[in-house]
């Protein structure tokens, strides 16, 4: 539910029930669950603009993480992993707008993200290609917003080709560039240009 209220924008609602849930994580044996919930209080903190505190929260799920080794299989957190924890914390930095460390993150995260959970892994592409847009790195951000569309092409989640859409709309000051014309041509080829 936390999720879901910062993905609507609703940060203090995100906030309270990513500690209504960290609270709960506390009363159980399940190491992954506590990482889920730092990483959503996290989250909804990036949406409210609270940076410290939402690095905090990262903290804490990281350390987590290290722990979780130990994780029943039949958690409900089971997906959790270190590669999606900082693709998600990438994500935050660029909400935060601090593109630098987000594109730390992201490249970290990719070296970490294990490639056969494709959607996640060319989410976190998505987010390479984002902070070096954010950058303000427009033809490096073109080739690795280019190469998550070719991930992307593999399932065609529909969270992923709408963010892509939404990056290739934040380039048209660029539209001329033979970088940008390139990622159309990658676009239309992976069936995900502006009219597909």
């Amino acid at each position: 539910m936390s999720y879901s209220a910062s993905s609507q924008g609703k940060a203090h609602a995100g906030i309270d029930l990513a500690a209504a849930a960290q609270n709960l994580s506390t009363q159980t044996d399940d190491p992954l669950l506590p990482v889920c919930a730092a990483e959503r209080a996290g989250t909804a903190y990036a949406v409210d603009g609270q940076y410290k505190p939402c690095l905090t929260e990262f903290d804490k799920a990281h350390e987590g993480m290290l722990s979780a080794t130990d994780a029943p299989p039949e958690s409900p957190a089971y997906y959790y992993h270190e590669g999606l924890l900082v693709s998600h914390q990438s994500e935050c930095l660029l909400l935060l707008g601090k593109p630098k460390e987000a594109l730390a993150g992201a490249s970290t995260g990719l070296t970490v993200f294990n490639k056969s959970y494709v959607d996640g892994y060319a989410l976190c592409t998505l987010h390479l290609g984002n902070a070096h847009l954010q950058a303000g790195e427009i033809d490096e951000a073109a080739w690795v917003i280019g190469n998550a569309a070719g991930l992307a092409a593999q399932n065609r989640q529909a969270r992923l080709v709408k963010e892509l859409r939404t990056a290739r709309t934040r380039m048209q000051p660029w539209q001329r560039t033979q970088a940008i014309r390139a990622l159309d041509e990658r676009l239309a080829r992976c069936g995900m240009g502006a009219r597909s």
